[in-house]
C-alpha cells in the first residue's frame, strides 16, 4: 500500500503533506503550551500554590505580608476581608506587618489600605479580649507605636498625635498590669508541681 501511494502521488508530495502534518501538530503544540504560560494562567496558579503557604506557621510574617499586598495589587479589596477572618493573635502580628511593609516601600503617601490597617490594629488592641496573652498583646501595642511614630514622622498628622498618646497611654497600664500580675501569670502558665 505504501508503494502504491509513491508511484501515485509521488516522494515530493508525500513528504510536503507529512511535512505540513507534522507542522499542524506542533504548533498546535506550541499554541497550547503558549496559552498555559499566560499571565492569568500563571496568577491563578501561584495563587492557589501560595494559599497553602500563606496558612503556614513554618512562612515568616514578611513573605506573608509581601504576598498579602501583592494580592491586594492584583485583586483590590482582598486582604481586609482576609486579615479580618484571621484569630486575634494571628491577625495582630500579621497586620503590624503588614503596615511596616506598607511603610516599608510608602511612607509619604496617604493610602486608603493604611488607614484601614491602622484602624482594624488600634481596634484590635482596644478590644480587652482575654483570648490574646499580655506579653502578646504588650509586644504586638509596642509594635504598632513603632511603626505608628515613624508614619507620623515622615507625614505628621494631630490624628496621629492623639492616637499615639492615647495607645502609649494604654500600653503603660497594660505593662503595669503585667508586671504586676507577673508572678500570678508565670505561676498560671508554669506550675511549680
Amino acid at each position: 500500500m505504501i508503494t502504491r501511494a509513491f508511484m501515485k502521488y509521488g516522494p515530493q508530495r508525500i513528504a510536503a503533506v507529512s511535512a505540513i502534518l507534522i507542522m499542524l501538530v506542533l504548533s498546535g503544540f506550541y499554541w497550547y503550551n503558549a496559552d498555559q504560560k499566560k499571565n492569568i494562567r500563571v496568577i491563578e496558579k501561584v495563587k492557589s500554590q501560595a494559599q497553602t503557604f500563606i496558612e503556614s506557621e513554618e512562612v515568616d510574617l514578611p513573605s506573608k505580608a509581601i504576598y498579602l499586598l501583592l494580592q491586594e495589587r492584583h485583586d483590590s479589596g482582598t486582604i481586609m476581608p482576609y486579615l479580618g477572618s484571621l484569630e486575634l493573635k494571628n491577625r495582630l502580628t500579621l497586620a503590624n506587618e503588614v503596615y511596616g511593609q506598607i511603610l516599608a516601600y510608602n511612607k509619604t503617601q496617604n493610602i486608603p489600605l493604611k488607614a484601614s490597617v491602622v484602624q482594624m490594629i488600634s481596634h484590635d488592641l482596644a478590644n480587652r479580649d482575654s483570648s490574646l496573652m499580655p506579653e502578646i498583646r504588650l509586644a504586638q501595642t509596642n509594635r504598632f507605636l513603632i511603626l505608628m511614630a515613624m508614619d507620623n514622622y515622615y507625614m505628621p498628622d494631630d490624628i496621629k498625635q492623639v492616637q499615639l498618646a492615647t495607645i502609649a497611654d494604654n500600653d503603660y497600664d497594660q505593662a503595669m498590669l503585667f508586671y504586676k500580675n507577673k508572678k500570678t501569670c508565670t505561676a498560671r502558665r508554669f506550675p511549680l508541681n
